[in-house]
């Protein structure tokens, strides 16, 4: 199975995709914040990473072109609880 990071800064809901992640098989690494993914993005290569849009300093967007900065063909989902159209676009 692939290696997968998860990126929130809501404890819960990193939690509950970690588990579901896991239960399904994928290797997962957890960060609580963007400065932690990008901790995690420079050690190790991910197949997907799924982060928040909305953190504190280091956003979701952020995370996203670091990403695809080190690892092309690396997958990111990006997730929200505030979802609107112009983050959509973005």
């Amino acid at each position: 199975m692939g290696r997968i990071l998860i990126v929130d800064d809501e404890e819960l809901a990193l939690e509950n995709l970690e588990y579901a992640m896991k239960k399904e098989g994928y290797e997962v690494v957890c960060a609580n914040n963007g400065s932690m993914a990008f901790k995690n993005l420079e050690k190790q290569e991910f197949d997907v990473v799924m982060t928040d849009l909305r953190m504190d300093k280091v956003d979701g967007i952020q995370v996203l072109t670091r990403c695809r900065s080190l690892y092309p063909d690396s997958e990111v989902i990006i997730i929200t609880a505030y979802a609107s159209l112009p983050s959509a676009i973005e």
